[in-house]
């Protein structure tokens, strides 16, 4: 099993409530691992190298990136604010189940089942991540809808469409 975080290592994105978080599960699920993608802004890979099965990658693009979102079980941003998040809608067209903060602003992705609030706190982001890691066909299951969520509202053709709409609506005005 393969949890990603995609974006800047920093304090307020919760890169480290997701490895204190890792740290508490790591005796329970010897087969999960931790891919910590981004530029690492608060000097996270020094601070938590003694953690096994985790990766530092520094900054992902382009295929190596696409390879990550394909082979992620469970995409986890615990970030202090997010307005839209790219590499969470990235994740949910990838088909990867999500576990975001409140404050990522996402309530779409838990009404559709295709991820998990959990507040930025670790005993809470531990018991949510014990309870998904132990059900992989509960993740797999959030994985499709969230890439049912995507195509639906997020891909070009809608967005497209409904500027469209916005548009054709502001010029009947």
């Amino acid at each position: 099993l393969v949890i990603l975080f995609l974006g800047r290592l920093h304090p307020w994105k919760g890169a480290d409530e997701l490895l204190a978080s890792f740290s508490a599960l790591q005796r329970e699920h010897g087969d999960v691992h931790l891919v910590m993608a981004g530029v690492d802004e608060c000097h996270a890979a020094a601070r938590w190298q003694h953690l096994d099965r985790v990766l530092f990658t520094g900054p992902v693009t382009g295929e190596v990136k696409e390879d990550l979102l394909h082979r992620a079980d469970l995409f986890c941003l615990p970030s202090s604010g997010e307005g839209l998040s790219m590499a969470t809608l990235e994740a949910l067209a990838h088909s990867t189940a999500v576990m975001l903060s409140p404050e990522c602003n996402f309530a779409e992705a838990e009404r559709e089942g295709a991820g998990v609030t959990v507040r930025k706190e670790v005993p809470e982001m531990v018991r949510a991540l014990h309870g998904l890691l132990r059900d992989r066909d509960r993740l797999r299951a959030m994985g499709e809808a969230g890439r049912r969520l995507a195509l639906r509202d997020y891909s070009w053709d809608a967005v497209a469409a409904r500027l469209a709409a916005l548009y054709a609506r502001a010029v009947q005005r």
